[in-house]
């Protein structure tokens, strides 16, 4: 908070609004941001979930993989190319 003399000289509490020239980051850039990548990121969870849930795995497990869709992706991968190798 700043003081700011106000019309009559008198000094008024405000909000200070930071500008981009002392090096503060803008907060609503990060929320987009954080906003997005969480989007993204809910979005594959989700998919896999009920992709995993599709392939015949129970819910619980199928919640996981979509938690950690990442480790399930990769795990799917080795097994078809494992499946490839072996045919």
């Amino acid at each position: 908070m700043s003081q700011i003399a106000g019309p009559d000289g008198a000094g008024t509490v405000a909000f200070a609004r930071r500008t981009r020239q002392d090096g503060g980051v803008d907060v609503v850039a990060v929320i987009a941001l954080s906003y997005l990548l969480g989007s993204v990121w809910f979005t594959c969870a989700f998919l896999t979930g009920v992709a995993a849930y599709r392939r015949g795995i129970a819910v619980l497990p199928a919640l996981l993989a979509g938690v950690c869709f990442p480790v399930a992706w990769t795990v799917w991968y080795l097994r078809a190319e494992r499946r490839l190798r072996v045919a």
